[in-house]
């Protein structure tokens, strides 16, 4: 039987922030509008766009990203999808 153990970094509200020009690079799939709003966040020291999280059916989060096949990001959006939470997610077994 599996355990899904959430550990959250600090529970605190975040406001989303643009992507640093030396960070561009890494994000190319992504439009030119896209490039230039405020919805990215860093996190552990990586970039992630909003649109890298999938929805997550999760009752306590808004969205995932899997990091590995044990381990996720995932991310708690504000009324208005204006700030976050993040926190990670570990399977345990």
């Amino acid at each position: 039987m599996s355990e899904i153990l959430i550990s959250i970094t600090n529970n605190h509200w975040h406001d989303f922030d643009y992507l640093p020009e030396t960070e561009r690079e890494n994000f190319e799939h992504l439009s030119d509008f896209e490039l230039a709003c405020d919805s990215f966040l860093k996190y552990r020291g990586n970039y992630y766009h909003i649109s890298d999280f999938l929805t997550c059916s999760d009752d306590d989060w808004d969205g995932i990203f899997h990091e590995t096949n044990m381990t996720a990001t995932v991310i708690r959006l504000d009324d208005y999808g204006t700030s976050y939470q993040i926190g990670t997610m570990q399977l345990c077994c």
